[in-house]
Parts: C-alpha cells; structure tokens; sequence
C-alpha cells in the first residue's frame, strides 16, 4: 500500500457564503421606498386636482342645469320651444354617485409670519390681596420746627399767702436828694407865751430867705420855733 493510500482524508471546509445579494436586495428595498416617497405625493396631489375638477365641472353641470332648467319654465310659460337639457339629451346617463375621499395630502410649506395683532384691552382688577406683616420700625426722624406758641391760657386762681421769708441784707445808700425849698410859713411862741406867724416876703428869694412875723390871731400855745406848712 502506498503512502498515499494510507493518508487520512483531509476536511475541506464549505464555500463561503457572499452576502452580496442581500445587500442588493436592500438596496432595491430602499430604492423602491425612496421612489415611493418621491413619485407618491406627485401622484396623490394629481388625483386629488382631478377629483376637484371633475366635482366643480359636476357643481357647474349642475348649476348650469338649474339655470336651464328655469329659463325653460319661463319659455314654456311664454309658448315658446324649450331648450334641450342635460337631463333629456341622449347618450347621457346619470351622475354617478361621488367616489370615496381620497388620502390625506402632504404639509405644506409653512406661511410667513403675519403682523403682530393690535394690543388687547385691559383686564379687570383682580381681588385686593391679603394684607402684608407689618415692616420693621425705622429710624427715628429728625426733630421737626417748633410750632407757633398756643394761645394765654386762663389765669389760675390766686394761691395761699406763703411763709415770711428771711430779711434780705441791707441795699447800697441811695444817692442825695435835691436841696429843699425854704418853709411857706412857720410859727413860734415867745417867752410871754405870744404866738406869731412868719410868712415869706415878697420877693422871696429861696437862696436867701426872708420871713415876716406878725402876731397869730389865734392863742393857742405852740413849741417854740415850730414852723408849718
């Protein structure tokens, strides 16, 4: 036996499986919903312009008919020939009744921003609020002016004579007097017991004094030499 007979059989591993086609078929997959997403709006937004013009075109058909409608009646009221209407030329059927809504449309772009609206008008004044806790006491102020005085208020009765008070000490000598004017008259008893008058002469000069005596008509005895006022 040769030594290629008595070898062992060697493992050949399975061809690798390529993920190419999956691949592809992604990209198909997407292709297919990139188109969608493209081509479908287009042909939504075709269909619904359609179904709006064929519902004016029937809306107008309609209008148009009712108008003819009326004019016939007013023809046929006058005698004259009525013109043919939808509803009797040949060849047309009736409407048909309206189809099913069609898919809702894409957003479209938004709109420019609009002017701000005119200011609205004041709202009414809400409750009055609780009232707050009482603040701190400040400072105190400066003095303000002294008013005006009040007016005398009515004298009080008179009081109780007080105590004596002590004897104040002697005040300074006063300054002399003028010098006096000399007597108008006096009088004076002699040793008999006569009693005279002496009255001013006339002139009479105060700084040299003269006198005239004379008996006094009355006997009353007098201190001698006394004179009078």
């Amino acid at each position: 036996m040769s030594t290629h007979e008595m070898s062992e059989p060697r493992m050949v591993p399975p061809p690798r499986r390529t993920n190419r086609n999956v691949w592809i078929l992604y990209g198909l997959v997407a292709l297919l919903l990139l188109v969608g997403v493209i081509i479908g709006p287009i042909l939504w937004s075709r269909a619904n312009d359609a179904d709006q013009h064929a519902l004016h075109a029937d809306q107008a058909a309609k209008a148009n008919g009712a108008a003819l409608a009326s004019a016939n009646a007013k023809l046929e009221h006058l005698g004259a020939q009525p013109v043919p209407t939808p509803s009797n030329l040949p060849g047309r059927g009736p409407v048909g009744p309206a189809g099913p809504p069609g898919p809702a449309g894409a957003s479209g772009a938004s709109g420019a921003k609009g002017a701000n609206g005119a200011a609205g008008a004041n709202g009414a004044a809400g409750a009055q609020g609780a009232a707050g806790q009482q603040g701190a006491r400040g400072p105190q102020g400066d003095p303000g002016p002294s008013g005006p005085p009040g007016p005398t208020g009515i004298a009080g009765p008179t009081g109780a004579t007080g105590p004596t008070g002590p004897t104040g000490p002697t005040g300074p000598a006063g300054r002399d007097g003028a010098d006096g004017q000399p007597p108008v008259s006096w009088t004076f008893t002699d040793r008999r017991g006569q009693q005279f008058t002496c009255s001013r002469t006339v002139p009479f000069d105060p700084a040299s004094p003269t006198y005239t005596c004379a008996p006094s008509p009355t006997t009353t005895p007098t201190p001698s030499g006394a004179p009078t006022s």
